[in-house]
């Protein structure tokens, strides 16, 4: 089973808006699609916030992008006793906290975000090794340095739909 990766609704308005999308968040983004290992969720408190945008048109066009995404099913129900140990000044620290929740909780494995509050949180709760900014997060899942295998220099690498399977050495 692949561990979730719960991306902050920060780091999705960098991937869905229509601005030149930053390089670290390019390079992260890029090495969690391509990856057997990982899957990038999004946490229904996101889809909340996006009726925030007043724009109705940017505010669809937004959900539209969203869904390319798996929305977690039934996240864990953040209690009381969680808000006051993590603080809550506003409504957004509500759907930071319920972020931070479902990392608390094992619903997901790691959480990325830009917001350096969420951060310190994370902390506080010990889970600074989960709650990653994005340069924590580029560091965790660089990409696999990639082995150079030196092969004797008549055998050439080729991909497979160029060779010709009815080629007698592959008959034999």
């Amino acid at each position: 089973m692949k561990e979730r990766i719960l991306l902050d609704t920060n780091m999705l308005i960098y991937l869905l808006d229509h601005e030149v999308l930053d390089d670290k968040v390019a390079k992260i983004t890029k090495s969690l699609y391509d990856s057997n290992k990982y899957s990038i969720v999004v946490h229904p408190k996101t889809l909340t916030e996006t009726d925030k945008i007043k724009d109705e048109k940017k505010k669809s066009i937004f959900k539209s992008k969203l869904n390319v995404y798996n929305i977690i099913d039934d996240p864990p129900r953040i209690t009381d006793e969680f808000n006051n140990l993590v603080g809550i000044k506003n409504e957004n620290d509500k759907i930071d906290n319920e972020m931070l929740y479902a990392v608390y909780k094992n619903c997901v494995t790691f959480l990325i975000t830009n917001d350096k509050e969420l951060v310190k949180k994370g902390k506080k709760l010990n889970l600074s090794q989960r709650v990653l900014s994005i340069d924590d997060a580029l560091e965790i899942f660089k990409e696999d340095e990639k082995v150079i295998i030196q092969t004797p220099v008549f055998i050439k690498q080729e991909y497979l739909h160029h060779l010709n399977l009815e080629d007698e050495f592959l008959l034999a």
